[in-house]
């Protein structure tokens, strides 16, 4: 498991101690194939929609895990979740051999919210079924996104690394193993999983032959019987993600998102649109 750092928690003494305890490294000048990539929460709420859209879907390829550590911002996380931060009215009512009962007494945080799971069993809810730990998948084979409301860069776990390294491996094993880049054969091959939605997206790009989401929204609203049932946030999700991907391009569905649409059960709808068009 790597592990990298945020270039602004490099930079701060949480994040020289993260960087000891976890063997990690500052972020380079692009985004890791693969690994753990940690970041202060208020940091990424706070970043511009082009930033947060990058992580996101940096995270959504599998064996990619992004988590958010405090200090945090009251409020929303992130607009594509129900996550929202609070503040403890008093300590946690912590118990077993968990991390997160080493730091309860410094716990200040809340993470409300339904979207996406935590595990019990690694400690992610407290006994009065608050959660200090909560993660996302975009589908079974993608990456995570994850929140935390445990200061891991407390000093109360210098001499626990070995305790931390596992919890934190233990929230990793969730976003799967990392696939090798290889371009377009490996799209093909179905190596990189694509969900249904996604694959729906892309039929209506390719199909209708544009890279304006309002141009499907309008074709689909014309149709007497829509071809897909597309939610326009969901949609905006999922675009930034294909780009990610190399499935998009500037001007719609790009040669390996086409590859990658005639290797799945879907290019016959795609075909289908063409047909219409003409």
């Amino acid at each position: 498991m790597k592990v990298f750092l945020d270039a602004k928690l490099a930079g701060h003494r949480r994040g020289r101690f993260l960087a000891a305890a976890l063997q990690a490294q500052g972020l380079g000048d692009t985004l890791p194939e693969a690994g753990v990539l940690l970041m202060i929460g208020k940091d990424l709420q706070a970043a511009g929609a082009a930033d947060r859209d990058a992580l996101t879907a940096w995270c959504s390829g599998p064996g990619r895990t992004l988590l958010l550590l405090p200090p945090y911002s009251e409020g929303p996380v992130l607009a594509s979740l129900d996550w929202t931060i609070g503040f403890r009215d008093a300590a946690a009512p912590a118990e077993g051999p968990h991390v997160a009962y080493l730091l309860a007494q410094e716990t200040t945080y809340l993470l409300h919210g339904r979207d996406g799971d935590c595990d019990r069993e690694a400690g992610h809810r407290w006994p009065d079924y608050s959660v200090n730990t909560r993660f996302s998948k975009a589908h079974s084979g993608s990456g995570v996104l994850a929140a935390t409301c445990l200061p891991l860069w407390s000093i109360t776990l210098l001499n626990e690394a070995a305790a931390l390294n596992h919890w934190l491996r233990g929230l990793h094993r969730h976003a799967g193993l990392a696939v090798e880049h290889r371009g377009i054969d490996a799209i093909v091959a179905g190596s990189v999983p694509l969900a249904p939605e996604a694959l729906g997206v892309m039929v209506c790009l390719c199909g209708w032959q544009t890279g304006d989401p309002d141009v499907i929204f309008n074709a689909l609203e014309a149709q007497p019987v829509p071809m897909f049932q597309l939610d326009r946030e969901r949609v905006a999700e999922l675009l930034p993600q294909l780009r990610a991907g190399g499935y998009l391009d500037e001007q719609g569905l790009s040669a390996a998102g086409v590859a990658a649409l005639r290797a799945s059960p879907y290019w016959g709808f795609a075909v289908r649109l063409r047909e219409e068009l003409a």
